[in-house]
């Protein structure tokens, strides 16, 4: 997906976040882990806020510090900055009561227990018949 354009599959409320974060995941891999039922949708959600909405917002006060020489940013703050961006994220998701994290969650599981009892009718629907029997 192009993140300039917004061009690709992505639901228009995520459009313009990179779909990878330096730390290797992004909102992509939270989705595909709520589908496929591996996370509580709880952890879920509070990966893609962390990812999507306080990460960047750390990641550009980070790089708008004016800080002079003695408390400017080392070589290892700048390198190891995205991924510090990413841990403090989670953390501040996790430690407070986001009411975007809780509606997310619950909108995850109303529509994981919707495709779920959809799959049970169409699998009843579609069971297949002996007729050897």
């Amino acid at each position: 997906m192009n993140t300039a354009t917004g061009i690709g599959s992505t639901p228009s409320l995520l459009r313009g976040i990179p779909a990878a974060t330096p730390g290797g995941k992004g909102y992509a891999a939270a989705a595909r882990s709520a589908q496929g039922g591996a996370k509580d949708p709880r952890e879920t959600a509070e990966e893609l806020v962390a990812i999507t909405l306080v990460q960047p917002v750390l990641a550009q006060m980070r790089e708008s510090s004016f800080a002079a020489e003695p408390f400017a940013p080392t070589d290892a703050e700048k390198r190891f900055g995205a991924q510090y961006d990413a841990a403090i994220a989670r953390q501040i998701v996790r430690s407070g009561r986001f009411p975007l994290v809780d509606q997310l969650a619950r909108q995850m599981r109303l529509r994981s227990e919707s495709a779920g009892l959809s799959r049970g009718a169409e699998a009843a629907e579609h069971e297949p018949v002996d007729y050897t029997a």
